[in-house]
């Protein structure tokens, strides 16, 4: 259970530094476009912002790890409400999944919310349909962003880092 905390705790850390609303013109429009889907709490316009393979690979890892779950909730009878919320998400996939993964999560999401206060892009690196923005933000003086074009948009492309992630919460 610990570990699933873990992992969902580096993901959200990652959606709420970086997530945007809907895809823009630039990369960094696109960043910046960040601190108002997260304020608004917008988990529709965010997960409208990432690349096709992020999705993808937040709704494998983590509809793996929601099973874990559910058999080790049901060998042990757990009534943890936590885990009851995440059971609840089981069934649920693509946008649907993401926005009630996110809302069952809320508690994890208060501390990232400070970040937005002092957020702020640095740079981009444009290399054809693929950029890296520098962003700077309260706890980290410099965190980079890696950006897809799809569809014409900019879109978040951290599956990388979610694949990363999982591995280091499964150790």
């Amino acid at each position: 259970m610990k570990k699933i905390k873990i992992a969902l705790a580096a993901l959200l850390s990652v959606l709420f530094i970086v997530s945007c609303k809907g895809g823009s013109d630039t990369p960094e429009s696109a960043v910046k476009a960040a601190v108002e889907a997260v304020k608004a709490k917008n988990w529709g316009a965010v997960y409208e912002a990432l690349s096709k393979d992020t999705t993808a690979k937040i709704e494998t890892s983590l509809k793996a790890m929601i099973n874990l779950m559910a058999s080790m909730a049901q060998a042990g009878g757990s009534e943890d409400p936590q885990v009851k919320k995440m059971l609840e998400l089981k069934d649920l996939t693509g946008k649907d999944f993401f926005v009630k993964l996110v809302e069952a999560n809320a508690s994890e999401s208060d501390q990232f919310m400070a970040e937005l206060n002092a957020f702020e892009v640095v740079k981009a690196d444009i290399q054809g349909d693929k950029a890296t923005v520098t962003v700077k933000t309260a706890s980290k003086p410099s965190e980079e962003i890696p950006m897809i074009k799809e569809d014409g948009k900019w879109k978040i492309d951290f599956a990388a880092k979610i694949a990363e992630s999982m591995q280091q919460g499964g150790k």
